[in-house]
């Protein structure tokens, strides 16, 4: 029974794994009191989508630790889907519109734009074959883990 826990976990650890790449999800502190959007800088946008990254990956570990208790042996390939849609995605989507209200600093907004098309394109092509993602068949995350490393994210793009 170890052994086959041991496979959900190499299984789940391996889809978090790779949606850690755009793990993401937060809030948007950039606002000001007149509801007009401050220009961060490169150095505070970097922080704050760090931040919205590492909050969406803790929210997908804790759901791995939920699906981990429910799934007892080899998950099938519905458990596998089910996670990938249900406990990978929803964090992705929730970061995706929080790192879009975030803005993007002065001279980066192409930058920006285009890792956030990535991310939802990844998204939505992990969502529509979640089996072939969990099973690392597919690697949608690679042109987001590219556009964030050249936006300088620490958190956001890295395994």
């Amino acid at each position: 029974m170890l052994s086959n826990r041991g496979v959900l976990a190499g299984v789940l650890s391996l889809c978090l794994a790779a949606m850690a790449i755009a793990g993401c999800g937060g809030s948007d502190d950039s606002e000001t009191s007149g509801g007009e959007q401050e220009t961060l800088s490169k150095a505070q946008w970097v922080k704050q989508a760090d931040a919205i990254c590492t909050k969406a990956n803790d929210r997908q570990e804790a759901l791995l630790q939920k699906v981990a208790e429910d799934v007892r042996g080899a998950p099938s390939k519905s458990e596998q889907a089910d996670f990938v849609v249900n406990a990978g995605v929803p964090p992705l989507r929730e970061a995706a519109a929080s790192l879009e209200e975030l803005g993007a600093p002065a001279g980066e907004e192409e930058k920006v734009e285009d890792f956030i098309d990535a991310l939802e394109k990844a998204i939505d092509e992990t969502e529509a074959e979640p089996v072939e993602f969990a099973e690392a068949k597919s690697a949608p995350f690679t042109p987001v883990e590219r556009q964030a490393e050249k936006l300088g994210l620490e958190i956001c793009g890295r395994p």
